[in-house]
Order: C-alpha cells, then structure tokens, then sequence
C-alpha cells in the first residue's frame, strides 16, 4: 500500500517536473524596457517641468526682492545642477527614476496594457536570458508627457544615437 502511495507521489512530482519544465521553456517573461533619454526629453518639453521651471524662477525672484542670501545662494547651485542632470538624463544614461515616481499610476496601466512584469531603463538590462522578451515602452510612457511635434522629431533623431558617456560632466548647448 505505501509502495503505491509513493509510486504515484513519485509519479506526480515527475508530470509537475516536466509540465514546468515545458512551461518554462515555451512561456517568456515580458519586461518592459524604455529609453530613458528620450523620456527625459519628452518631459524636459512638457508642461509639468514647464511648472517645475516657474517655480524656480517665482523661488529666485521672491529671494532676490527679500534679499534672502541663502535661498538666492542654494538657486544658484541647484540651478546649473538641474542643467547638468537634464544633460546627462537626455544625452546620457541619467536615470529618470525621480522624474518616472511621480507618473507611476500611469506607467503601470501601460505596463499592464503590454502584459509587461515589470519596466527598466533599457540602459540597465546588463544580461537577460533567452527565457526574458524585452517589450520597448518608450513611445508609449512619452505619450504621458504629450510631446509636441519638435520633440517627436528630436526623439526619432536621438533613438538612433549612443547615449554620451558622462554627459553629466559635458556642457551641452
């Protein structure tokens, strides 16, 4: 009796075995990837930094009129710190983390509408297995920041170019 137990115990653990073994032979996990330059960009354009810049200048121009040396002194080196993070975001592979947190509602119905697990930065995939597909988003999460027709034109021109190492450090105009 427990001989027959274990032979169909045995039994089963083999037909689990294979099925997961076909399964995992036949089945790829989607992650969804994106160029993060060319998110950057489409941000950089858009209305929500557009708002991020006012600020900065409403913050300079109430410090200036207070005469307030400490804000004015902290403007004056977030600002070219911004100039060389957007640089090094557009023309690098400056991560978008921080900028991508705040449209993390809308990145994940996108993630899901591709059938997606997860989405990276394409610049941060070092290996993948034959197992993994990788789903390209970027055309999709730029659609957040709707991109004028400039910026549409210098992301098809710039999908096509190697990122520039350490262009945090490189002044680009």
């Amino acid at each position: 009796m427990h001989y027959q137990k274990l032979k169909r115990l045995i039994s089963a653990i083999t037909i689990l075995m294979f099925s997961q073994l076909v399964f995992a032979q036949t089945t790829k996990i989607r992650i969804g990837t994106f160029d993060s330059r060319l998110i950057a960009l489409a941000y950089y354009g858009s209305k929500d930094y557009g708002k991020v810049i006012a600020d900065f200048d409403k913050d300079y121009k109430d410090a200036t009129l207070k005469k307030d040396s400490a804000v004015i002194k902290k403007l004056l080196v977030k600002g070219p710190v911004m100039q060389r993070m957007m640089n090094d975001r557009i023309y690098g592979k400056g991560t978008i983390n921080d900028i991508l947190d705040h449209y993390k509602d809308k990145i994940t119905a996108i993630a899901k509408s591709q059938n997606v697990v997860m989405a990276v930065s394409k610049w941060e995939v070092q290996y993948k297995t034959p197992g993994v597909e990788l789903i390209d988003l970027t055309w999709k999460i730029m659609d957040i920041f709707n991109p004028s027709s400039q910026v549409i034109q210098w992301a098809k021109a710039g999908e096509k170019e190697l990122p520039i190492k350490d262009a945090i450090f490189e002044d680009i105009n």
